[in-house]
């Protein structure tokens, strides 16, 4: 209310200056907070996309690893296995 009367009395050159000052001010602050607020939903995207991405990628090998890892102790307790059924036909 008292913004729309100093507006409205021109004469008062001085307080309309600084309330136009003190509105440009907001106005900048409010576009600055703004254009943070976008920086980092576009970074946050960009890390989503590069997280699923490494996913996508990393996953196959993982599992590429372990089924190795596993046919591996598999070949090798089969030889265990084989190595003992060997000792125990040999010993009296």
């Amino acid at each position: 209310m008292m913004l729309a009367k100093v507006l409205e009395n021109k004469d008062n050159s001085d307080n309309t200056r600084i309330i136009e000052g003190r509105m440009n001010m907001l106005i900048r602050k409010r576009t600055k907070a703004q254009s943070i607020l976008e920086y980092t939903i576009i970074l946050s995207a960009i890390i989503a996309g590069i997280i699923l991405a490494a996913t996508k990628m990393v996953k196959p090998a993982v599992r590429g690893g372990m089924e190795d890892a596993a046919n591996l102790i598999n070949s090798s307790t089969s030889k265990i296995g084989d190595l003992a059924g060997e000792i125990n036909m040999t010993t009296p």
